[in-house]
């Protein structure tokens, strides 16, 4: 008589065999920035696994958020958020092992513990920019053909506005403000007076040395970083 037993053992744990990188570009603060880890076969995740993630000089841990959809549980989701000032522009990497203290497990159905060992992936093309535009130069004040007073302001990168920034300044000891008219989505803002019917240009004139953002009013770069500072030099 042939016996088959059908008593199996398994005393090998699980092993990480890909991660699958975020998509390409550059992230900014609070964006979200999605590693699949991919095991050779299904897991069971206990307590809150990390993975470890370089931006520049300092270490953000990617949380484990849950299993991709249709990998029947072999691909774990981890989300890096990178914060204010965060900045990598040579490419993030994965510094490893995953990070399985405190009651964070991984394993398999019969029980064997995953390594946390983790294969290389490219992440060169994985940028971080958590630093707002900054201000690099302000024209001379002008005067346009209507004869109303106007003032260039330059930054480092294209910027974006929201509201009517104003910069403040003296006409003969009266205070005046020009007010934000173009430039959004470039290096360079115009902002400009419109005069009073009272006012006389042959008084001494004076400029504030900043911006006012006022009541609903922003200057961020593409990735919503606010601008650095808003002093004029």
């Amino acid at each position: 008589m042939l016996f088959r037993s059908r008593v199996l053992v398994d005393s090998t744990g699980p092993a990480a065999i890909s991660i699958t990188p975020p998509a390409p570009g550059t992230y900014g603060p609070n964006g979200s920035i999605n590693f699949v880890v991919n095991f050779n076969e299904p897991v069971v995740v206990t307590g809150s696994p990390t993975l470890p993630v370089q931006i520049g000089s300092v270490t953000r841990d990617a949380a484990f958020v849950g299993f991709q959809a249709r990998s029947n549980n072999r691909s774990l989701i981890f989300r890096a958020t990178p914060q204010a000032g965060d900045v990598d522009t040579d490419g993030i990497s994965v510094t490893g092992p995953l990070g399985l203290t405190g009651g964070a497990g991984i394993a398999d159905a019969a029980g064997n513990a995953a390594t946390g060992t983790l294969p290389g992936v490219n992440l060169s093309r994985i940028l971080v920019d958590g630093v707002g535009p900054t201000i690099t130069s302000v024209d001379d004040p002008d005067y346009d053909g209507s004869g109303r007073p106007f003032v260039r302001v330059r930054f480092n990168e294209p910027v974006r506005v929201s509201g009517t920034p104003t910069i403040p300044f003296q006409l003969g000891g009266s205070p005046r403000q020009l007010s934000y008219v173009a430039g959004n989505n470039s290096t360079v803002l115009t902002f400009r007076y419109d005069p009073r019917s009272t006012d006389n240009f042959n008084n001494e004139i004076t400029y504030g040395s900043f911006i006012v953002l006022g009541v609903g009013g922003r200057i961020t770069d593409s990735l919503c970083n606010a601008i650095a500072s808003l002093t004029l030099p």
